[in-house]
C-alpha cells in the first residue's frame, strides 16, 4: 500500500493545501520541507515502473481524487510495461473504499484475494 499520489497534472506543487487528506498525510510523511525524502518516496508517479504488480481500486464518484488522477498513473505505469490494474467501483465515493460497512468494501476484498 502506499500513500495516494494526489497532485492534480498542470498544477505547480499540486495537492489540496488544507484539505483533511493533506492534513492527515502530513501527520504520517511529515511537511515536504521537513521530509522532502519521504514524500518523494511516497510518490508512486516518480516511482514508475513500479517493480510489483499493482492493483488499484478508484471510487466513480470520488471527490478527493479523481479518477482522471487514477487512469493517468495507470496508463503511463502500462507504458512503461507495469503490471497494473485498475477497478473503478460504480457508485463508490473516496472514504466508501476504506469502511468495511460499506457497500464497496467487497471490492477490496476480491482485489485483495487477487494478490494471494
Amino acid at each position: 500500500m502506499a500513500v495516494a499520489e494526489y497532485r492534480r497534472a498542470g498544477m505547480p506543487g499540486g495537492g489540496w493545501p488544507g484539505t483533511f487528506d493533506d492534513i492527515r498525510v502530513r501527520d504520517f510523511l511529515g511537511s515536504p520541507d521537513s521530509a522532502p525524502a519521504a514524500w518523494r518516496a511516497a510518490d508512486p508517479v516518480r516511482g514508475l515502473p513500479p517493480r510489483v504488480p499493482v492493483r488499484l481500486v478508484h471510487g466513480e464518484l470520488d471527490h478527493e481524487v479523481p479518477v482522471s488522477v487514477t487512469d493517468a498513473y495507470v496508463r503511463e505505469a502500462r507504458r512503461l510495461g507495469a503490471d497494473v490494474t485498475l477497478h473503478v467501483v460504480p457508485g463508490a465515493g473516496h472514504y466508501s473504499l476504506s469502511d468495511p460497512q460499506s457497500p464497496a468494501w467487497p471490492h477490496i476484498l476480491v482485489t485483495l484475494d487477487g494478490l494471494v
